[in-house]
């Protein structure tokens, strides 16, 4: 025994060992195995099916043909019906699960021989003004047919075939008809229509759509005196929502609801329109240059957008240009015909229109380009003009008075002079060639004129000393050349530079020299200087000029001893003038003139220096002083100096008087350097002042669809933005997004409550605003199953109600009106005895109230129909203790059924296939061909629209 157990420690010890090393894996959960309701069983003539399951957010996939369910099976979104025996399968699907286990339910469905009672919606009751009736049935094909008289319907009774308008009170009646079938039991609803008139609906024009920027909305209402309440939140107006008074303007997307109110009236229905507002703008449309037309050889094409920014692309093949089309980067040439197609693209703009051109280009060759020699210049006098053309044969028209030669202008037959100034234009012509483009040339032809006399000043005289001399000439850009030994002066005489001071006697002569000009005349004076010494001319320093707001001055003199008086009103100097003490300031414009004295010494020559003193105008103030800025920047310069004028560019230059004119504060909504320069009248123009703004837009804000509320059971949730290219991130617990939460990638679905908070990322773009919804959802409980569905019973039916919500408590009503929460607790089944309309509904904590059931039951008493076998033929009917009826008989025989009250029609069935079936009194007679065996022999009889069976098991024996 010892050794047999060993090999079994060994076992046990290894296996012990692998589960020890082995990691424990978590796995994922499995979805809750779904449940169907009804569990399968037999059902007359269809049944309801309803499939849940305990884990939130799954998919139940189902089939009906018995094969396995998939993901790709149908998926479960409501009860359905089964009409046809069927199994039923489901398995449930959920993210991070392992797919559920298959529940698997087999309903077999047996069919009656009477139509299934018609359905009436709505279930009668109190109505205002009207109300609009309609009739099914379940069984395809059935004809109803329906009564307002109290009469039961008759195959002979109007038809139902579109829904019913009662406006008076009305007691209907149905009725179904089928081939082949006793008529369905009767159903009756009663309708009470009171006289009470309904406000017309409001009309909402226009009545939604999509709109850039916004949309001007109206109401009316053709009920006299009805008053217009009306919301744009997506809710139903009351009778505390906004009045309408007159059209609004929507500058963002909304729904509007709006409903007429009236005295005297119902509320109108609700009229609903939706809007979408888009404030993205649309890019402007190309401008294609030249605009299309005929060409010879080829063409340069251009394009160009209004738009700043935006890229071009464009097509040649007449296609309509896409966001991968060609991209526009310069000029191109077409050399053959095509029509050029465009389109602006833009960030944060709408496409633009396409714009078009159709160029033709010939192929015809084009005659060469006259060549015009000299290509042009500056001639003096005259200059010969030689034209030629390198095709060969071609003839050259050319003009002189600068307009485009035609086939009419003056034909060029050799060289020509030309002796004043002119613009030579020459084109070719010749056979076979398209006329060539136009050459052209100007011409400044001048005849060549005398530089002016030369002026010198003084114009001679006695000085005592020395004398100042200065030359001068008239004609623009002159030298002078001059001599002071009485010669005529040359091009190579001394040239003047500036004035010269004379000590001695002397003759002087000036002869004026000029580009394009004759040598002037000789000027000639004299000038004797005597020996006294004149005192030096004092210095002014500066030697004048203009100066911003203020100058300082000195004054000095080469004499030694020489005094310096001085004038600032542009008088010459006395001796009672100024004396000079030391340097001083001015501040205001000036002349100042200057003259030494000193004992022994004429007095000095006059020293003269004009100098402009101009203030300087403030230098502007731009606040803010730049920074950077979300969306935009509002931007306002001021200046201190009274009256002036301040001019600014956005694009960093420095501003000129012709800059823009500073009116008001301006918006920057780009980023810029802003530069401002003050100008004013008596004023230098003030400094510079600078300022750099960086603006950066900020992201459209999220718009959240739907933008919150409260839900039943689920809520699909999607997420836009108008800004271009913008991610969207997302939060459901309440924080606000960030770059690293969940990105938006389509819609989604809550199945819990939930505030959604959204943020739009986009580069160049600051983040945008966080949207915000609350959503509150609440499941919905599970419809009831009322078994059975519904249909005819005789004498009374057991019914019974489930829910597949778990805890859910079901309340009913047998009177046709809806369930409330006051309504009979359903505790168990429960009898009927009486035709009723069950209506359940299941109420369940945190769930909202389930959709309502409902069935109608017929019930027929039977009044004590009974039957009565008569023996097969002579023989007698014995029974076995199973009660089966025991005839020792194989051959044909005939079965006599007598009922104790009359009816309308019967039907033999021999294991349950029909033998006869007739209309015959009370007795009923058939005739079978029984075989050794057991068989079920079965008399069915219809009584009042109700269907009766008796059914005996025959066993034949040998």
């Amino acid at each position: 025994m010892k050794k047999l157990l060993q090999p079994f420690f060994v076992l046990c010890a290894i296996f012990l060992l692998l589960t020890c090393e082995q990691p424990i894996q978590e796995k994922d959960p499995t979805v809750e195995t779904p449940v169907i309701a009804p569990n399968g069983g037999t059902f007359q003539d269809s049944a309801t099916i309803s499939i849940a399951c305990a884990t939130q957010g799954t998919a139940i996939r189902y089939t009906t043909n018995g094969t396995m369910p998939t993901e790709s099976s149908a998926l479960y979104a409501g009860s359905f019906i089964l009409t046809e025996s069927a199994t039923v399968k489901a398995k449930a699907f959920a993210p991070g699960y392992h797919a559920s286990a298959v529940v698997s339910a087999t309903f077999t469905l047996t069919k009656t021989s009477q139509v299934a009672a018609p359905v009436i919606a709505p279930a009668g009751g109190a109505f205002s003004d009207s109300v609009s009736v309609t009739i099914s049935c379940a069984m395809p094909g059935a004809v109803i047919r329906y009564t307002t008289n109290y009469e039961i319907p008759t195959e002979s009774s109007p038809q139902y075939s579109t829904p019913l308008n009662f406006t008076s009170s009305t007691y209907l009646i149905a009725r179904a008809f089928a081939e082949g079938y006793e008529p369905s039991a009767s159903v009756q609803e009663e309708y009470t229509i009171t006289d009470t008139l309904t406000a017309q609906t409001p009309g909402i024009s226009p009545a939604g759509g999509i709109f850039t920027d916004s949309v001007s909305v109206s109401i009316s209402c053709a009920t006299s005196g009805a008053s217009i309440r009306y919301t744009t939140n997506g809710t139903d107006p009351t009778a505390g929502s906004t009045l309408y008074s007159g059209s609004f303007t929507l500058t963002s997307s909304a729904t509007v609801r709006a409903r007429a109110f009236a005295s005297g009236y119902n509320d109108s229905a609700i009229a609903s329109a939706a809007f979408t507002v888009t404030a993205t703008p649309t890019a402007a449309t190309p401008v294609i240059s030249p605009a299309g037309g005929s060409f010879a050889d080829s063409v340069s094409v251009f394009l160009s957008c209004a738009t700043s920014g935006a890229s071009i692309r464009y097509t040649t093949n007449g296609t309509d240009p896409t966001a991968s089309s060609t991209l526009y980067s310069g000029s191109f040439t077409l050399t053959n015909s095509a029509t050029v197609r465009a389109k602006a693209f833009a960030s944060g703009y709408n496409n633009s229109a396409v714009a078009s051109a159709a160029f033709t280009v010939t192929a015809t060759p084009t005659a060469a380009t006259p060549v015009i020699s000299p290509a042009g210049g500056n001639f003096a006098d005259s200059v010969a003009v030689s034209l030629s053309c390198a095709t060969s044969g071609a003839t050259i028209r050319y003009t002189t008075n600068g307009t485009d030669p035609t086939a009419g202008s003056t034909l060029y037959s050799g060289g020509f002079t030309l002796t004043s100034s002119a613009t030579v234009r020459a084109r070719a012509f010749a056979s076979g060639y398209n006329d060539s483009a136009v050459a052209s040339a100007a011409f400044t032809v001048t005849v060549t004129p005398t530089a002016a006399t030369p002026v010198i000043s003084p114009a001679g005289g006695s000085f005592a000393d020395s004398v100042a001399v200065s030359l001068s000439c008239a004609t623009s850009g002159a030298t002078i050349r001059y001599t002071t030994n009485g010669t005529d002066p040359t091009a190579g005489s001394t040239l003047y530079s500036g004035s010269f001071t004379l000590t001695s006697s002397a003759t002087v002569r000036a002869k004026a020299f000029a580009s394009g000009y004759n040598d002037s005349a000789v000027a000639s004076a004299a000038f004797t200087v005597t020996v006294t010494p004149t005192a030096a001319t004092p210095v002014i320093s500066p030697a004048g000029g203009s100066f911003a707001d203020s100058v300082a001055v000195s004054l000095s003199c080469a004499t030694s001893g020489a005094a310096i008086r001085y004038t600032i009103n542009g008088t010459d100097p006395t001796a009672g003038s100024t004396l000079y003490s030391g340097g001083f300031t001015l501040t205001s414009s000036a002349t100042m003139r200057a003259r030494a004295f000193a004992s022994g010494y004429n007095d000095s020559a006059i020293a003269s220096a004009a100098f402009t003193v101009t203030p300087t105008a403030a230098t502007p103030l731009i606040s803010p002083a730049g920074g950077s800025f979300a969306d935009a920047a509002s931007v306002s310069l001021s200046c201190a100096t009274s009256g002036a004028t301040i001019r600014y560019t956005t694009n960093g230059t420095d501003p000129t008087a012709g800059s823009t004119l500073y009116s008001g504060s301006f918006t920057l909504t780009s980023s810029a350097t802003v530069r401002a320069r003050a100008f004013a009248s008596g004023y230098n123009e003030s400094a510079v002042a600078s300022a750099a703004f960086t603006v950066t837009p900020t992201a459209a804000t999220p718009v959240i669809t739907p933008a919150g509320g409260s839900f039943a059971d689920s809520v699909t949730i999607s997420l836009s933005c108008a800004t271009s290219g913008a991610a969207i991130r997302y939060t459901t617990n309440g924080t606000d997004p960030t770059a690293g939460s969940t990105l938006y990638s389509g819609s989604f679905a809550l199945t819990s409550s939930a505030t959604v908070r959204a943020r739009a990322f986009a580069s160049g773009y600051n983040n945008s605003a966080v949207a915000s919804a609350a959503f509150t959802v609440t499941p919905t409980a599970a419809s009831p199953v009322i078994s059975p569905a519904g249909g005819s019973f005789a004498d009374s039916v057991s019914i019974s109600l489930t829910c597949a919500t778990s805890g859910a408590a079901i309340r009913y009503t047998t009177n046709g009106t809806d369930p409330t929460a006051g309504s009979t607790l359903y505790s168990g089944s429960f009898t009927l005895t009486s035709s009723a309309t069950i209506r359940a509904r299941a109420f369940a904590s945190g769930y909202n109230n389930s959709a309502i059931a409902s069935g109608a039951f017929s019930v027929y008493p039977s009044s004590g129909l009974q039957f009565v076998f008569a023996a097969p033929g002579d023989e007698a009917i014995s029974y076995d203790t199973n009660q089966n009826a025991i005839i020792d008989k194989s051959a044909t025989a005939q079965f006599t059924t007598t009922i104790n009250q009359s009816f309308s029609s019967y039907l033999w069935l021999l294991d349950g296939a029909t033998v006869s079936g007739e209309t015959d009194g009370t007795c009923v007679t058939t005739t079978a061909s029984l075989s050794i065996g057991v068989h079920g022999l079965t008399c069915v009889v219809m009584k009042n629209g109700l269907q009766y069976s008796k059914e005996l098991t025959f066993r034949i024996v040998p």
